[in-house]
């Protein structure tokens, strides 16, 4: 109950009243009651009057045992939820709690996001884990409508959050997405379930991955941990077109080696896709067949390499380089291509940003030459080192030539 009073007089008074319950100071307007055992309480009142004299009084009332609210808290799940309260009588004996409304409560303030699947305990997710990539759901879900909400993909756990009138202020809801990662796990799968299906039939002669393997080692990316997972189902999916025998290459994207930024031979990319995986690869009777080669730029390290090959009676050399291209590893891929300078090149880079300007010549990084093509010139440059075909992966704006992230690739066909 609210404690409410009025003075007749109040310009007799020198200030105003103080008042108190059972000697505890208590203001008008207060919410009063909770927590009073059953019994005689007094309200009492002093001040003093315009001529400086004390003012009290009291007054007693009688009061049955009023419970303290202790909160409530909710859980949900298949279909149902259970609602739960706390109270403690002054008096300390038991209390029956009877639930007389109800009704269904639409969460306000959706948000679609995601959060690491260990964040996640299988039941329920902690008030304070942040949402990743929160973007508002304009169009609210209602638990009696039966409409359904699609969560963008991700590789972690797709969530919906947003907050709920019977649920304690600012508690966050989350439902948990039936996909999680499936979705790009699968997607990623098919891709080469397609490659070996189709190799043959198609005469795939080669097959070239031109970077962001994974998502999650990108540039200030600090949980290797996830990254390794991503890598480890990545190097599992791979095997699918190894089995094929089709000679292929992969190089690290910006999303595989922290931008640049962990590279060499104890790079995390090289635990999974080092040399020595291609090695055993070239040494194989399919490959040979093909007149494939591979190899690395340096010893223990496949963050750059080239491959030999040969299809539809033409030679060819392909040469891999991972992001970040360096002066140093420019200049190793010009070598191999004058090395190989009668053969058909093909460039697979993965060129830093101010590398791809338009109007720039797409295999930059490693041509002697720069006044080939002019700008807005689409058509496939020629270089001084032979026949050279080149084609950026299109993922920053103003490359030349088509790609999106994800698993990226190349054929040639015989």
């Amino acid at each position: 109950m609210t404690f409410e009073g009025t003075v007749d007089h109040p310009q007799l008074l020198a200030g105003e009243l103080s008042y108190a319950l059972d000697g505890s100071p208590i203001q008008l307007g207060q919410t009063i009651g909770q927590g009073l055992a059953g019994g005689e309480h007094t309200i009492t009142y002093t001040g003093t009057d315009a001529l400086g004299e004390a003012i009290e009084g009291a007054v007693t009332f009688t009061s049955s045992s009023i419970p303290t609210a202790d909160g409530v808290t909710q859980q949900s799940g298949q279909g149902a939820a259970l609602l739960t309260a706390r109270a403690t009588n002054p008096s300390g004996a038991g209390l029956q709690t009877t639930f007389i409304a109800g009704d269904v409560a639409t969460a306000g303030s959706l948000r679609q996001g995601w959060i690491h699947v260990a964040d996640f305990d299988g039941q329920s997710v902690a008030a304070d884990i942040q949402v990743q990539d929160a973007a508002a759901l304009e169009d609210p879900l209602s638990p009696d409508d039966e409409r359904t909400a699609q969560a963008p993909a991700t590789s972690e756990l797709p969530v919906l959050a947003g907050e709920i009138d019977y649920a304690r202020p600012g508690q966050r809801v989350v439902w948990r997405g039936q996909a999680e990662r499936s979705q790009w796990a699968e997607a990623y799968r098919d891709s080469y379930q397609w490659l070996a299906d189709n190799a043959a039939t198609r005469k795939i002669a080669f097959v070239a991955h031109t970077g962001d393997i994974i998502e999650n080692w990108n540039g200030g990316a600090s949980d290797e941990a996830r990254a390794r997972k991503q890598l480890e189902f990545a190097s599992q999916t791979q095997k699918l077109l190894e089995d094929t025998g089709v000679p292929h290459a992969i190089l690290p994207g910006n999303h595989d080696n922290l931008a640049g930024g962990d590279v060499g031979e104890a790079s995390v990319y090289n635990d999974y896709f080092g040399p020595e995986r291609y090695q055993a690869l070239a040494a194989s009777e399919s490959w040979k067949a093909a007149g494939a080669q591979y190899h690395p730029w340096k010893e223990g390290d496949n963050q750059n390499s080239y491959n030999l090959f040969s299809a539809g009676g033409q030679d060819f050399v392909t040469v891999n380089l991972g992001y970040d291209v360096t002066p140093e590893e420019a200049q190793w891929a010009s070598s191999v291509l004058k090395q190989y300078s009668t053969r058909n090149a093909i460039i697979h880079p993965r060129l830093p940003r101010v590398l791809l300007q338009p109007g720039r010549a797409r295999y930059q990084a490693v041509s002697r030459r720069r006044d080939h093509q002019r700008p807005g010139d689409r058509r496939q440059p020629q270089c001084g080192l032979g026949p050279v075909r080149s084609r950026a992966r299109g993922e920053h704006h103003g490359a030349q030539g088509r790609g999106q992230r994800g698993a990226q690739r190349r054929r040639a066909a015989r």
